[in-house]
């Protein structure tokens, strides 16, 4: 990762302003692009530069470590302690957030509904367990298929026991679940991490001049369901 950086980088500084980019220069500004449009829609273009460094890192370490399983490399995001240390750091940007727009009335919650004191944790549990279960699901799954393969193949008579079967079928579900649902997954954990940073921004608090009422939990509801709608979490 950081190599591709650095090469990214050298190539924009050696190129004048006039320069149109071409092959893996292009591919890279429009991944870069896109996630800064991504953090410019949900907090704003104050956030642009600094947040989206951080998303950009976040969207590429998972995609990247669960794609390194394709070349035969151990799958860091398999590892909960290091999902949890990203779901961290979206934990604890609620709490900056909350502090920094709302002051102590980010805390008010507390007292009024003491059972928030739990509540507040489910955004860690939610999105951590969510792409662990959808990482070691994916890997199950292929090593079942391998197994179910081979059991199949050992019963055919003459051929040996070479698995050709799992030859055919299992290159397809590996590159399903380690590039294109990888991709889906880094996806949904750097955008829900924007949404709960930006609830966090956003003052708990009924509009006097309509009978609605905006709250937290209503809120990251209606966004999960918009993504469930485009296919694109999986609960």
């Amino acid at each position: 990762m950081s190599v591709v950086a650095y090469s990214y980088n050298k190539k924009l500084k050696d190129k004048s302003q006039a320069y149109e980019p071409k092959g893996i220069v292009l591919i890279l500004e429009i991944y870069v692009c896109a996630i800064e449009n991504m953090v410019v829609e949900i907090l704003g273009k104050k956030y642009k530069k600094p947040i989206s460094i951080y998303c950009l890192f976040l969207f590429t370490y998972i995609m990247v470590g669960n794609g390194l399983e394709i070349l035969g490399f151990t799958n860091q995001i398999s590892s909960y302690t290091v999902i949890l240390s990203m779901g961290l750091v979206a934990f604890f940007g609620i709490y900056y957030f909350g502090f920094k727009y709302q002051k102590l009335a980010f805390f008010k919650r507390y007292y009024v509904n003491p059972l928030e004191v739990f509540s507040q944790f489910v955004p860690l549990i939610s999105m951590t367990f969510r792409l662990w279960g959808n990482t070691i699901g994916g890997t199950i799954i292929i090593s079942l298929l391998y197994q179910f393969t081979g059991f199949l193949w050992s019963h055919v008579p003459i051929l040996g026991p070479f698995n050709i079967l799992a030859m055919l079928v299992c290159p397809w579900v590996t590159i399903y679940f380690d590039l294109f649902d990888n991709v889906i997954q880094a996806y949904i954990f750097t955008i829900l991490t924007l949404i709960y940073w930006q609830v966090a921004m956003i003052e708990e608090s009924s509009n006097k001049d309509t009978t609605k009422t905006y709250n937290r939990k209503t809120y990251i509801l209606n966004k999960e369901k918009q993504l469930a709608k485009n296919k694109l979490l999986r609960i």
